[in-house]
């Protein structure tokens, strides 16, 4: 089910329903241990650029680029499209210079942080 949410949560913000994007990821966090965090941070960077919010999203890259660091593995395909998609956007939005501070500071968050934003 976990998987299912996570995958039907893209496919709502592809069609523009973020509210129902939101619940979906907040159905798989809930349902999710510390192994899906990089996963779920993929998410939500994905939901901050729907929403507007660049500089969330920029630490949500910084929550999984540390999340994949520390679990010793990396996104798969369609989840690097999302990251890059994100980071492309928040770049675009904050420039190189502020994108990497919020992408810095989003590194050092705490997990019980993270979907508190």
């Amino acid at each position: 089910m976990k998987l299912e949410s996570y995958n039907l949560a893209f496919a709502e913000l592809r069609l523009g329903n973020r509210d129902q994007a939101r619940k979906l990821l907040n159905e798989c966090r809930e349902q999710s241990g510390p192994s899906f965090v990089p996963y779920l941070a993929i998410g939500a960077a994905a939901l901050a650029v729907a929403d507007g919010d660049h500089p969330l999203a920029a630490r949500m890259i910084g929550v999984a680029d540390s999340a994949f660091a520390v679990a010793g593995e990396g996104p798969g395909a369609d989840d690097a499209a999302e990251l890059a998609k994100a980071h492309t956007a928040a770049v675009e939005a904050l420039g190189e210079d502020k994108f990497a501070d919020y992408r810095a500071d989003g590194a050092l968050w705490e997990l019980d942080a993270v979907f508190a934003a």
